[in-house]
């Protein structure tokens, strides 16, 4: 068929460029801190996704993340693994209607084995021949390597390699091998936003500077962007989605327990989840609230909370469609379709690059 021959068994990591940029990256132990002290808010999501180091190690972020997802596959009020799904199959038939030559498609956090094999190996086998080159790119090596042996074992015809970087905070360019490019983002990713939930306006800004990073690391003749949304502003749904998988979040509350130095009368039993939909902002936010004062020190610095005391750890936000393509617009990309099912709130754009 004319494919160029895939890479061998051993995962091929692609250097990045020599410009590249990165943001310097706080640590675990800066992050809670900051988080504790309220010098920071909502940034806390990034290490929930912890593997257990010991038999009974509460700190099983990753391993909880594998069992709420198998509930969303049956019955659970989770509906964003399951609708994005949804939304991802009924825009396959239409794929073809938009790219007609030789393609580069540049997976952006692939995900978990799951992930790979029910949203991006659909859209590789609608556009078989079509798909000469696939690239991974994560910053979480374990995702990189599976979706090196994913993609290598079910389509040995395709190129595959990979970028160990943030898509987000790195300066790049994908080393397409094509003259089209098409780019992926599953999994609401760039509205998952480690910020204060409650600062206006703060959301919009870094969603345009998300997309224009995005639209820098394009290099060929055409790019395009195929990106799901979720739109679902409905409180009481909300609530009850991200209360089905409660569970995931408390592993980070002993996982500080487990990986930093903490003395005192810190103990993950004396927080309470909470859970609220901003409409100032449109953040959905998961917090945690001290139950009891307690005193305690993380590596060294001293940390004191009052009972009632309010933690923003990570949120969701969950824009109008019109609001996500002004941005996208004004970023560099312009709107070429959005794929859209009757009372399902996460759609599918496919974008263009200007």
């Amino acid at each position: 068929m004319g494919y160029e021959q895939g890479s061998s068994n051993l995962i091929r990591l692609v250097s990045s460029q020599p410009d590249t940029q990165k943001i310097p990256q706080t640590t675990f132990s800066e992050d809670t801190v900051d988080w504790f002290r309220k010098q920071r808010s909502g940034h806390m999501a990034k290490w929930l996704f912890s593997s257990p180091k010991f038999d009974g190690d509460k700190a099983c972020g990753a391993t909880v993340w594998e069992k709420v997802i198998a509930q969303a596959k049956t019955n659970s009020d989770y509906y964003v693994f399951q609708d994005e799904l949804s939304i991802i199959n009924a825009a396959l038939p239409k794929l073809k209607n938009h790219f007609k030559s030789p393609l580069t498609l540049v997976d952006l956090g692939p995900g978990s084995k799951d992930a790979i094999e029910s949203k991006t190996c659909p859209i590789i086998s609608e556009l078989h021949s079509l798909v000469r080159q696939y690239i991974s790119i994560d910053t979480n090596q374990d995702f990189l390597k599976s979706a090196h042996q994913i993609i290598s074992g079910y389509y040995p015809q395709v190129a595959n390699g990979s970028l160990c970087l943030d898509f987000i905070e790195d300066s790049f360019r994908f080393p397409a091998k094509e003259n089209t490019t098409v780019g992926l983002v599953f999994g609401i990713t760039l509205c998952n936003m480690l910020i204060d939930p409650r600062e206006k306006d703060l959301s919009i800004f870094l969603l345009a500077s998300s997309f224009r990073r995005l639209r820098s690391h394009f290099s060929t003749a055409e790019g395009y962007l195929i990106i799901t949304q979720d739109t679902n502003q409905d409180e009481r749904k909300l609530k009850a989605a991200y209360t089905a998988i409660s569970e995931y979040f408390y592993p980070l509350l002993h996982r500080i327990r487990r990986d930093l130095a903490v003395f005192g009368n810190y103990d993950p039993k004396n927080f309470s989840l909470d859970l609220q939909f901003i409409k100032e902002t449109k953040a959905f936010s998961v917090s945690f609230v001290a139950d009891k004062k307690m005193t305690f020190t993380v590596d060294g610095n001293l940390i004191n909370l009052k009972a009632g005391d309010r933690l923003y750890m990570g949120n969701s936000f969950k824009f109008d469609k019109t609001q996500f393509l002004e941005v996208a617009n004004s970023a560099g990309f312009s709107h070429i379709e959005t794929i859209e099912q009757p009372n399902n709130p996460c759609i599918l754009h496919i974008m263009k690059t200007k």
